[in-house]
């Protein structure tokens, strides 16, 4: 338990001295040792008036309190001209005999290494203590202490913004100032300028106690000559102490942080923190759930693992945490509206959440004048003096220490002044937004806005793909955007003489990756779900799509230059169709959950095919079944998703060239593939086969079937099933469907008519079963 330190009277000695100065020991001894973490150190005073030649002899007690864990050492310094202390008995001896002020500095240390210190001020006859103030400064403005008495800091307090104003002569300012503590400045000025602070301003964080004479020298504004005039100012700044600082790793098989040890309060500590094999160091905090950031670090950067740190009562009383992050846990994403409309009548700014455990690179292109990015509070911010109207897009790019990046792109819309004359018009950035290859086929006036009547209205500045027109008061753009991009579109309206101008934006978005690829599917009976042909779909960048259906009418290929537009549920549809004497066939493909293709690698879509011969007809309808990117690409618009390459990559490794039976499965109504070794087959399979693979996912199946030998190459694909959005599910079916499919004559029995013209065979192979 800490003792209790009280300042009252000393007779006539001391006017502010400890109260109930018994005669105990000023420093426990102890028999056993003390933990730094439990010790502890308080060295406190009080002021003191003697009269010279006055007694001042008396117990270390009678002067200073020193309270401490375990053993300490007493050191004390700047006593009057007379006066002595006796270390071993812990006495002060003497009297004093010279008039003056004196600063008598206490100081102890234990065993742990704490150390503390206490400044106390001792009157010599009612000495002045040598300050004056010829040009009025206003110390009392920095911490309230009348002029006579010197201005009391401690160790480890941030200083800022404390003024010292010449206000007594407004034609005077503070040239220079000397004799100001480690690490506490004053901004230099020039004459005559604005430095965005009053000129002697303190700032800083104080590190070093001690008796410190500032002089603050002041010259008329607007010459370096003139009369110079002073300012004498005592600054104590006593020591805070020093406290345990404790760095831990709260998962030390993750790696390990040093640094715990006795640290001065206001003093620099260094830590460290060493990742351990798979782990990034991922910064510094001060709780063990990793909620504060730790942001007093030297560098600024709390996320740097060797730094160093002032120490301050906070820190200490929560302690510092090391966080590790796993290499493959280091996952990085930006989170931040997709406009940020600036307000021209002020400053703004806008805020980019950027989520990552190490701690990301980033960088800002394409920002617009009067914007400007701040890496320290990530976000965008405006200066409404540089601010120009119209609209651009800048590119958000963070990169983190495992490499991975993410990129986001936010249009900056500097709003102008809106003419009368389309006051339909919507000037709004999120008005117009379009997509690449997304064409208005079925929209009749997909943009379009009223203006007033009687007015030639003319366009320019359109997006590529894009045409303008008008009629009667209406005003509209068709057509199908080719290139994405922000595009501020210029209206010129004439009448006579008259002419309005105003502009807005179209915003083209490209089409996003997930719809972009070539998709490998199988085509299912709607209503058994039996697998009844093979389906790919390729979808360009620049809206273009091809369709190939392998049935066992045939194949059909089919091609289309853009999307149809979105229909009335919001949702993007490829619609083909074709219509001959013989054939009809219509197909339409939509996202799986009639929304955005949020599943990222599944498509599906409904199909029907009519084909009419002379003698016959045929129909075939059904359902595009988790159409699919080939699982084994790693780059572009390959389907890329960790688990379904390790997969990928693992059956390849197994399947380089495998020995295969042919077998009817009655549940899919299709022969399926099993490696010779793994299915017994009382009665022999209807085929043999090798199957070759390699990483690249391409499969080649040749052999003999029903006695006729055949050679197909298919790409692997996955039968998944999408659960919601960016994540996946790998169920028991994952499946290869081998295309083209095999086309042949089908054995006929009782029961079983025989058929005319070969027909298409699907063979399927479960690799995972």
């Amino acid at each position: 338990m800490k003792s209790k330190f009280v300042t009252s009277t000393l007779s006539a000695l001391c006017m502010t001295l400890v109260a109930c100065m018994a005669a105990q020991a000023a420093i426990p001894e102890y028999d056993f040792p003390v933990l730094a973490s439990e010790d502890w150190l308080e060295v406190s005073g009080g002021d003191c008036i003697f009269g010279v030649g006055e007694s001042a002899n008396g117990p270390l007690d009678d002067y200073f309190q020193v309270d401490s864990g375990s053993a300490a050492t007493v050191k004390i310094a700047g006593l009057p001209t007379g006066v002595k202390f006796d270390a071993r008995a812990l006495r002060i001896s003497g009297a004093p005999t010279k008039r003056g002020v004196y600063y008598v500095t206490c100081s102890a240390k234990n065993k742990n290494g704490y150390s503390h210190s206490f400044i106390s001020v001792w009157n010599v006859g009612n000495a002045s203590n040598g300050d004056y103030d010829e040009i009025g400064i206003d110390w009392d403005n920095l911490e309230n202490f009348e002029t006579d008495n010197p201005i009391a800091w401690r160790t480890g307090e941030k200083v800022g913004l404390s003024i010292l104003y010449a206000f007594t002569d407004d034609d005077l300012y503070p040239a220079s100032v000397s004799g100001l503590p480690p690490r506490l400045s004053v901004p230099k000025c020039p004459v005559n300028a604005s430095c965005g602070y009053p000129p002697g301003t303190y700032y800083g964080t104080l590190t070093k106690a001690g008796k410190y004479t500032v002089t603050v020298t002041a010259r008329p504004w607007g010459s370096s000559g003139g009369m110079s005039r002073k300012a004498v100012k005592t600054i104590v700044v006593q020591d805070s102490g020093c406290r345990y600082l404790n760095v831990v790793s709260p998962n030390p098989y993750r790696g390990t942080a040093t640094g715990s040890k006795v640290y001065a309060i206001g003093a620099k500590a260094s830590i460290s923190a060493r990742a351990a094999s798979g782990y990034y160091f991922a910064g510094w905090y001060q709780d063990e759930n990793f909620k504060e950031p730790l942001l007093g670090t030297a560098s600024g950067d709390w996320r740097k693992a060797s730094d160093s740190v002032v120490v301050t009562a906070e820190i200490v009383d929560t302690g510092i945490y090391a966080k590790f992050v796993s290499r493959y846990e280091d996952d990085i994403s930006i989170d931040c509206d997709d406009t940020w409309k600036v307000e021209t009548y002020r400053n703004d700014s806008f805020d980019v959440d950027i989520a990552s455990e190490t701690l990301p690179t980033v960088t800002v292109k394409g920002l617009p004048s009067g914007v400007t990015w701040n890496k320290n509070v990530f976000a965008l911010e405006s200066n409404q003096s540089k601010l120009k109207p119209g609209t651009t897009v800048a590119t958000i790019t963070a990169k983190n220490l495992s490499g991975r990046t993410a990129t986001r792109q936010v249009r900056v819309v500097v709003p102008n002044i809106e003419s009368w004359v389309f006051s339909d018009l919507d000037y709004s950035d999120s008005a117009y937004n379009l997509t690449v290859g997304v064409s208005d086929a079925c929209v009749d006036g997909w943009l379009s806005f009223g203006y007033e009547h009687g007015y030639m209205v003319t366009a320019s500045g359109l997006p590529p793909g894009l045409k303008f027109a008008t009629y009667d008061g209406t005003a509209c753009v068709q057509g199908t955007p080719t290139k994405a991009g922000t595009y501020t579109v210029a209206l010129m309206a004439k009448r006579g003489n008259e002419t309005q101008k105003a502009t807005f934006t179209i915003n083209i978005d490209p089409l996003p990756e997930y719809a972009v690829g070539t998709f490998y599917g199988v085509l299912k009976d709607e209503t058994s779900g039996a697998i009844i042909g093979s389906f790919t779909f390729t979808a360009a960048a620049t809206g273009k799509q091809s369709v190939k259906v392998v049935t066992e009418l045939g194949t059909m290929s089919l091609s289309a230059s853009a999307w149809n537009c979105y229909d009335d549920a919001g949702r993007r549809v490829a619609y083909f169709y074709k219509y001959t004497t013989s054939e009809y066939f219509s197909f339409e493909l939509t996202s799986q959950d009639g929304g955005n293709w949020n599943c990222e690698h599944q498509l599906t879509g409904e199909f029907y095919w009519r084909k009419n011969t002379t003698s016959y007809w045929k129909e075939c309808s059904g359902m595009v079944d988790a159409a699919q990117r080939n699982p084994f690409g790693k780059t572009g618009s390959a389907y890329y998703h960790p688990s379904a390459v390790r997969v990928a990559e693992s059956l390849a490794s197994e399947y380089k060239s495998e020995k295969m039976v042919i077998f009817w499965d009655s549940d899919l109504n299709a022969y399926k593939l099993e490696c010779a070794n793994c299915v017994y087959l009382p009665y022999g399979g209807d085929g043999t086969a090798t199957l070759k693979m390699d990483k690249s996912g391409t499969a080649t199946l040749s052999g003999k079937f029903y006695g006729s030998s055949f050679s197909t190459t298919s790409t692997l694909m996955f039968d998944t099933s999408c659960v919601d959005y960016g994540s996946y599910r790998y169920g028991e079916h994952c499946h290869a469907v081998f295309t083209p499919v095999v086309k042949m004559l089908m054995p006929c029995g009782v029961g079983i008519p025989c058929p005319v013209s070969p027909v298409v065979v699907p063979i399927v192979w479960n690799p995972l079963d």
